[in-house]
């Protein structure tokens, strides 16, 4: 990531939504990765940057009608 070798540890939930993504928008985790570690705070871990991103991601893309198709909120 940035031409530095890394590594992060997340949970296999958040890579499957790292390929949804990657998948979507058509461009690698890789990409995905460095884009998170050029705009993330200094004092930010690169991994709590990606599943911020993953989450913000996912929100932006939520609304009432899909809300209300998935059933949510009927517990």
């Amino acid at each position: 990531v940035m031409r530095r070798r890394t590594s992060i540890r997340l949970e296999p939930e958040m890579w499957t939504a790292l390929r949804e993504i990657s998948g979507r928008e058509r461009c690698s985790i890789h990409d995905i990765c460095t884009l998170v570690g050029m705009r993330k705070k200094e004092n930010t871990s690169l991994t709590a940057a990606i599943r911020v991103f993953i989450m913000l991601y996912f929100r932006a893309a939520t609304t009432e009608d899909g809300h209300a198709r998935a059933g949510h909120g009927s517990f």
